[in-house]
Formats: structure tokens, sequence, C-alpha cells
């Protein structure tokens, strides 16, 4: 945890000098980026995907819309923008989000939220692989990955990001990891 957190922090104080805006992570901004990260974070390298977030913050800073469009195209932006019209404000947001209930809580309440906006259809955690009595936090309608990205990016380090870098470490640990010859 200690490493992770230490990588998570430089990364923030990087995007800060990057991008002034973005000096407090626990800003509108801030949250707003965190956000921005986690979706963009499938199949990225770090490099990458702090490239892609910030060129679709600023995108967004200027124009008020998400770009969409090649790598785009993956994150769906249309889950940030019911969020932020349901709730208002990222703080608010970002409150909900790290929100812990059981699964079956989750999809009770987006479910009553979803009788206002249509849009909440796709935040529906139903069906993705979770017992309805187990403990998660709201960002799991982001997917597992993404909400478990988005905790850890807000410094939330309890559940674990089980991306391609946490399966390789597994594989390689288990002496499964076949590593291509050059």
């Amino acid at each position: 945890q200690n490493w992770y957190k230490s990588q998570i922090d430089g990364m923030w104080h990087w995007i800060g000098k990057l991008e002034s805006t973005l000096a407090d992570r626990n800003s509108e901004q801030g949250i707003h980026f965190s956000l921005l990260i986690s979706l963009l974070s499938d199949g990225e390298k770090i490099q990458n995907n702090i490239r892609l977030s910030l060129e679709a913050y600023r995108h967004h800073k200027e124009t008020g819309k998400y770009k969409r469009g090649t790598k785009h195209r993956a994150a769906d932006f249309n889950k940030l923008e019911a969020l932020y019209e349901y709730f208002g404000t990222w703080k608010k947001v970002d409150a909900w989000l790290q929100k812990k209930s059981t699964i079956g809580e989750i999809e009770a309440e987006v479910a009553e939220i979803e009788k206002v906006d249509k849009r909440f259809k796709k935040l529906r955690v139903k069906g993705k692989g979770e017992a309805v009595g187990a403990t998660a936090w709201n960002s799991y309608v982001l997917g597992p990955k993404l909400g478990a990205f988005y905790l850890n990016n807000r410094g939330n380090y309890e559940p674990l990001t089980q991306d391609v870098w946490f399966t390789r470490t597994i594989y390689r640990m288990m002496g499964l990891l076949e590593v291509p010859q050059s």
C-alpha cells in the first residue's frame, strides 16, 4: 500500500505541474480528473493514460463536452454526464461513489435513480458477477476494475484494482507467466 500510495501521490504532483487547475486532487476539478483517468485506463500504459486524460479534461474544460472518437470511444462518458447532472457537483458524485454498500443496496439505489434519469440503466450492477450480499463501494457502477481504480486514485487503497498488471504479477508468482523469447 505504501508503494502504491507514493506512486499515486507522485502522479498527482506531476499532474498539478502539467495542469495548474489539478493541483488539488480533492477539488471539483481533481475529482473530475480522477474519474477521467479511471475511465480511460483500460488497456493503457500509465503515461498514455495520463496524456489521454489530460486531453479529455482540457477539452471538457474548454467546451463543456467530452471528446468522442479514437480512444475516447471506449470511455463511457455518458456515465459521467449522468452522475454529474444527477448529483450536481463532482464532490457529491465522489461522496456517493465512495459510499460502501452491498451489491443489492447499490442495485436498488441505482434502480430508484433510474426512475428519474434513464441513463442510470447503464450504471446497473446486476449481472456483473458479484453476490447480492457482497460488500462493495458505489464506484462499482463504473465497473469492478475502473471503480476500484477510481477509489485508489482518490486515496482509498482498500479495494484492490485487479487489472492486467495484477494478473501478470499473480501469474509470475505462480510461475505461469510466459515471457516471449526474442
